[in-house]
């Protein structure tokens, strides 16, 4: 090899070689990103499954847990509730109460509704239901 070859190697990268690798470096950065967001949707929405679940199994414990003359008192709202005001989770209790036998708690939590005040829907997979009973 001549001289002057090996002294041109010795002094670095070319501007070329140097677009080469930030592009290279950039495709693979993208296609990282693109994984990442990918799966942060499903996980979010898992999260928003458990929480709403644990939500509503609580709801239900605190009914259940209640006394049987309160619980036959219960007047739950026909529609969704917000739980707080700046949590996305909305809450709806029904309580049926027969004549004779245990008084049956369904508990509904969903989150992200759709809709106005008065008729709050949800997307289908956005809504969890715990049920139970409390015996007299």
């Amino acid at each position: 090899m001549s001289a002057a070859l090996i002294s041109r190697r010795r002094m670095g990268f070319s501007i070329t070689e140097l677009m080469i690798a930030c592009a290279i470096l950039a495709l693979g950065l993208g296609v990282i990103y693109d994984q990442f967001a990918r799966t942060a949707g499903p996980s979010q929405r898992y999260t928003h499954r458990v929480q709403a679940r644990m939500l509503a199994e609580k709801q239900l414990a605190e009914l259940c847990a209640s006394s049987a003359d309160s619980i036959a008192t219960f007047k739950p709202s026909a529609q969704f509730q917000q739980i707080e005001a700046d949590s996305p989770f909305y809450l709806k209790a029904e309580v049926n109460v027969p004549p004779q036998g245990a008084a049956n708690v369904t508990v509904h939590v969903g989150w992200n509704p759709t809709g106005e005040a008065d008729s709050i829907s949800f997307p289908a997979g956005q809504i969890m239901t715990a049920k139970g009973t409390r015996s007299r």
